[in-house]
């Protein structure tokens, strides 16, 4: 996905969300996430692959993101979409248990992209391929923790 999102930029600059084709990155779909950033207020899902319904359980697309947050990381996680809105990049690694044995890991990327008519937009991809594998039971949003943020990438 960061390779893909890389090469969509215009020099300095990130790519929009109309500049992502589906089509190119096909096996991706399923666990991509589009969020829109509201000035520091709120988040909300633009659209979700179907990864995130087939295994949380849920519809995702059209929700706002922090009121599904736990209150009390809902500061924490505003700050991470502020940041990634205004260039950082996101990524974080979290484990769920299996139904037999251990744990199963996945993974997330933030990516910011170049604000629209909408405002700030940040690309989303998790990895869920080993939850899918593993037949775990379904995650509750409330155990995946916010990312950690790199530096600003936008100047």
């Amino acid at each position: 996905m960061a390779s893909y999102w890389l090469s969509l930029w215009d020099g300095d600059i990130p790519p929009s969300r109309k500049a992502i084709a589906p089509v190119d990155i096909k096996p991706l779909l399923p666990g991509i996430i589009f969020f829109q950033f509201n000035a520091d207020r709120s988040v909300s899902v633009r659209m979700a692959g179907t990864d995130f319904c087939t295994l949380l359980n849920r519809e995702l697309t059209g929700t706002d993101w922090l009121s599904v947050t736990p209150h009390g990381d809902r500061d924490m996680r505003l700050d991470v979409f502020s940041r990634i809105a205004h260039g950082a990049i996101g990524f974080n690694r979290w484990r769920f248990p299996r139904r037999l044995f251990g744990t199963v890991a996945c993974e997330k990327l933030l990516l910011p992209l170049c604000a629209d008519d909408r405002g700030p937009a940040i690309l989303g991809f998790v990895d869920w391929s080993e939850l899918r594998m593993s037949m775990a039971a379904p995650p509750s949003l409330s155990t995946i923790p916010p990312p950690a943020v790199a530096g600003s990438i936008i100047e």
